[in-house]
């Protein structure tokens, strides 16, 4: 069963993400469940268990719900693609061409009329913060507000999938084994002409871009493989959305830090942005004031351009700026609009701004300490 935070909640059945008051991890997972949660009891007059339930640590909870999302997670670009060219075949159910046409509404692509508010949505909807909008809801009993939360509508999407997949007759023997003994997380399969999988997106590695994929079905796909592409595209987009939630759970030492993607309109299709804002902690800031320095981190990959890394240190009101290419020709390019782009970083109020091009990629950051990715703050 796939949790749909979109439909009703059972009283048990959703829990935010976090360290429980039982001191278990919950949270809702591409697998249908509770990362972290115990076994259900045994109804009355049942035999009991053979085996007591166990208890996972937070650690092993978070560990465990980590390596079955590595093994599961693929990149956003092709769900996004598969999404845009599934949306209009015939043998679709108007019902799943609906959900598939709000997934696509809730992340647009961003393109060069962005702004800061458009911006600032798109990280709200972006699906991060799912969980903690379940909470906060809960806590206030008022309906959770994640009508537009792109994991809860990819949630819903899978769950109207599953009931697609179980209605065809090869699928209900598959079904009744699953209930018995579940499978473990499927590695997701190269996409045809698509290259490898994307890095999981962990806390400590250099961020990266992920180009424009082509779609692995079309208009005239056959019904059965079309729901079946599409399950697997959304079951890996909703582990690698967990990733990018446990890389952003607060740390040992309370400071922020958040990492997720946004798809980004390119001229083959919808290319996907990966994003990182953290604050360093006090000290030596970016105007050498010693205040503490806010760094945005993000990398595109569209064409013809390649891979593109950018990090921005903001304090106070000194910004340093430094964009990283391989390719020459795109150096080129963001060394010719340097100045222009100084201009306008001063222009909102930055006077210290400076800006810097070079070649290859970013340093990778310091890997986090043992204990990093988890949130021991509550």
């Amino acid at each position: 069963m796939t949790i749909n935070p979109l439909g009703a909640i059972p009283a048990t059945g959703v829990a935010a993400t976090g360290v429980g008051a039982a001191g278990g991890v919950a949270g809702v997972t591409s697998q249908g469940g509770l990362a972290g949660a115990t076994a259900a009891p045994s109804p009355p007059g049942a035999a009991p268990a053979a085996t007591p339930s166990i208890i996972l640590s937070p650690q092993a909870a978070l560990a465990n719900l980590i390596t079955g999302a590595a093994i599961a997670q693929d990149g956003l670009a092709g769900l996004f693609a598969d999404l845009a060219a599934a949306q209009t075949a015939p043998s679709l159910p108007g019902a799943l061409a609906a959900t598939i046409q709000k997934a696509l509404r809730t992340q647009p692509p961003l393109d060069a009329g962005i702004t800061g508010p458009a911006l600032r949505t798109a990280v709200a909807n972006s699906g991060l913060f799912l969980e903690a909008q379940l909470a906060q809801g809960l806590a206030a009993d008022a309906a959770p507000a994640v009508a537009t939360d792109f994991k809860a509508v990819l949630l819903q999407l899978a769950a109207d999938l599953e009931a697609l997949l179980q209605a065809e007759p090869t699928a209900l023997a598959t079904v009744a084994e699953a209930a018995v003994a579940p499978a473990p997380p499927t590695p997701a399969q190269p996409r045809a002409g698509g290259g490898a999988r994307p890095p999981p997106p962990l806390r400590g590695g250099v961020t990266q871009g992920q180009s424009a994929a082509p779609p692995a079905v079309d208009a005239q796909t056959p019904e059965s493989r079309l729901l079946r592409v599409l399950d697997h595209d959304v079951h890996a987009a909703l582990a690698r959305l967990e990733l990018s939630q446990a890389a952003s759970a607060r740390a040992r030492d309370g400071s922020s830090f958040w990492k997720f993607e946004l798809p980004v309109a390119a001229p083959d299709g919808q290319a996907v942005a990966q994003f990182e804002i953290f604050r360093d902690g006090q000290g030596e800031g970016a105007a050498g004031d010693g205040a503490a320095t806010w760094r945005t981190r993000f990398a595109l990959n569209v064409t013809p351009s390649g891979q593109v890394h950018a990090e921005l240190a903001l304090s106070g009101d000194a910004v340093h700026v430094t964009l990283w290419a391989d390719d020459a020709d795109t150096r080129a390019l963001l060394a010719s609009d340097r100045g222009a782009l100084v201009a306008e970083l001063k222009a909102e109020g930055l006077s210290g701004a400076a800006v810097r091009v070079a070649p290859g990629t970013p340093a990778p950051p310091p890997a986090p300490a043992a204990g990093a990715l988890l949130n021991r703050s509550t």
